[in-house]
């Protein structure tokens, strides 16, 4: 994605690979399985009150967090890098 990325009503289920050139805003529901790999250039911001979740040894890297809900990694081999 070449720029901003949001998600309002719905779910991003993210199963693969996805790089984003800007910033990703959730607004809904959003999920990292599968051994995905997802990397957001900006920030990642989660205007949402639900939970937000690495799963599966997937990889989460962004430039910035900002949360309204939890981020919950799961499995030993599940990253989540930022900064």
């Amino acid at each position: 994605v070449a720029g901003n990325f949001t998600v309002n009503d719905g779910k991003f289920k993210n199963y693969c690979k996805t790089i984003i050139s800007g910033t990703l805003i959730n607004n809904d529901e959003v999920e990292f399985k599968n051994a995905s790999y997802t990397l957001i250039t900006g920030a990642y911001m989660n205007n949402s009150n639900k939970e937000v979740k690495v799963k599966e040894g997937s990889i989460f890297k962004c430039a910035s967090i900002i949360s309204s809900g939890n981020i919950k990694g799961d499995h030993a081999y599940s990253i989540i890098e930022t900064g």
